[in-house]
């Protein structure tokens, strides 16, 4: 096993009922990992989550804003995302759809 994202859930992310998609993580190795959200243009969306969560599985919630894990932003519109997770060198993306 290495360091990896699951497939958000639950997707599509259906905003009119004020729901959150969880990303689940893994993390096999004591590292620094980031969990970013994007738009389809390539612009940073929502900085989920950066730091050193330890080894063993994880999960962050996105309520399709642009704030954070501690303060909420204003609402995304429909559409696709990408989840990015990093960790070093390793890279893995998941796509997200949000219908408002």
């Amino acid at each position: 096993a290495f360091n990896s994202l699951r497939q958000n859930y639950p997707n599509p992310l259906r905003l009119a009922k004020g729901d959150f998609t969880t990303l689940e993580y893994f993390v096999r190795e004591d590292v620094d990992i980031s969990i970013k959200i994007y738009n389809l243009a390539g612009e940073l969306v929502c900085d989920l989550y950066s730091g050193r969560p330890g080894i063993g599985r994880h999960a962050v919630y996105w309520y399709g804003d642009n704030g954070s894990q501690e303060k909420r932003g204003k609402t995304v519109g429909s559409g696709v995302y990408i989840a990015v997770f990093q960790s070093g060198e390793y890279k893995e993306m998941k796509k997200v759809v949000v219908i408002r």
